[in-house]
């Protein structure tokens, strides 16, 4: 007999789940490329950009995080390394805490 669940999605779970998409737009906006991104939560580049495809609200949240890098902040002169913007994406997460 066949089990038949209507309600249970089939096939793989997301990779990025809203931790991880609010990680990836809290770098972005700190200043990190989407690379630095992918690497800190444990992606690649694509499966970003393929989450952007499938999920226009997310696309908006990393497009105005990009946009919002440009305008109020001026470009490094080194990389930042992942590490330092993590540090700063938890602290925009966290309100300074």
């Amino acid at each position: 007999m066949r089990r038949t669940d209507t309600n249970r999605r089939r096939g793989r779970p997301p990779l990025l789940d809203a931790a991880k998409r609010r990680e990836i737009c809290a770098i972005v906006a700190c200043g990190g490329t989407r690379t630095v991104a992918a690497r800190y939560v444990g992606c690649s580049i694509d499966t970003i950009a393929r989450a952007a495809e499938r999920d226009p609200v997310f696309a908006e949240q990393i497009r105005r995080a990009e946009l919002g890098k440009r305008a109020s902040r001026p470009a490094p002169k080194v990389s930042p390394s992942p590490t330092s913007l993590f540090e700063l994406a938890r602290d925009i997460l966290l309100g300074g805490k």
